[in-house]
């Protein structure tokens, strides 16, 4: 029964702060427009992002690579003798 002396107290003292912290919120128009950054991703231009056609060369990494990395070739594998000491 004492606890409740403790865990009434507190049990409203965040119920006023969650009272508070929502009343903030609305006045700081946090709630104005809920949609408009679903959309604003959704719709965004990304023409600028893609490489447009003849732009990129054969022989060169592709545009899309970050720095310092390089575009590798399907055939590059390791050879089966390299493959068999890790067995």
């Amino acid at each position: 029964m004492n606890v409740l002396y403790l865990l009434l107290p507190l049990a409203l003292m965040l119920g006023l702060l969650g009272l508070i912290l929502m009343i903030w919120a609305v006045k700081t128009g946090q709630f104005e427009d809920l949609e408009g950054p679903a959309q604003r991703i959704l719709f965004e231009d990304d023409q600028a992002l893609m490489p447009t056609p003849g732009e990129e060369k054969k022989g060169e990494p592709s545009s899309s690579l970050a720095p310092g990395m390089r575009q590798t070739a399907q055939t590059e594998r390791p050879s089966d003798s390299s493959v068999e000491g890790l067995s």
